[in-house]
């Protein structure tokens, strides 16, 4: 037990080198264990105050949610394009609470025409699909402003109706479209 004791408080009387250097390396690992434990024990505690923060910020989310839901179905519009088989044309569909507002499109060709010059790249052969999802796009990004009066029963003059002209015209004076061309025609 003398020896041990001896290891211990630092003393290698009887050791070899070799046992030296074992006995020092696993006091150094030791001592980083006993460090790593104690950061291990304060980032527990950190994770779980941000545990705590987490449900409560979603019990506030849970309560907030009902509200939410009204807001989006009462003021948030649902757009959707859709198409006129008999004629080969395309419509839009805006859906409030308070009703639903519809638009005239065009065939392809005419939307392809309008929405091209927003793209550095010819859409002439655009998937119709890709078509419908750029429209998309344009149109949820101005509707907002057409909507207060489109739905207002008193018409003011000199007040724009929706028309996809006119959505064009607005995107166009508000600038959100990365690249810019020249108009023209589409084969």
């Amino acid at each position: 037990m003398k020896k041990i004791g001896a290891i211990v408080k630092g003393k290698y009387y009887s050791l070899t080198s070799e046992q030296k250097e074992l006995l020092i390396n696993w006091r150094e690992l030791k001592a980083q264990k006993k460090k790593l434990a104690k950061k291990k024990r304060k980032v527990n505690i950190k994770l779980d105050s941000i545990k705590e923060n987490i449900e409560l910020i979603e019990k506030k989310q849970a309560k907030l949610k009902p509200s939410i839901k009204r807001l989006k179905k009462d003021f948030i519009p649902t757009v959707s394009i859709g198409y006129d088989k008999r004629w080969a044309t395309y419509i839009c569909i805006i859906k409030l609470k308070r009703g639903s507002k519809s638009f005239y499109l065009g065939k392809e060709e005419d939307i392809k025409k309008k929405i091209g010059v927003f793209y550095k790249d010819d859409i002439a052969s655009m998937d119709i699909d890709l078509l419908k999802k750029e429209t998309l796009k344009i149109v949820r990004n101005v509707i907002g402003e057409f909507l207060s009066e489109a739905f207002n029963k008193e018409k003011p003059k000199g007040k724009k109706k929706i028309s996809f002209d006119n959505i064009i015209n607005r995107y166009i004076e508000k600038g959100d479209w990365d690249y810019w061309m020249k108009e023209k025609e589409y084969a």
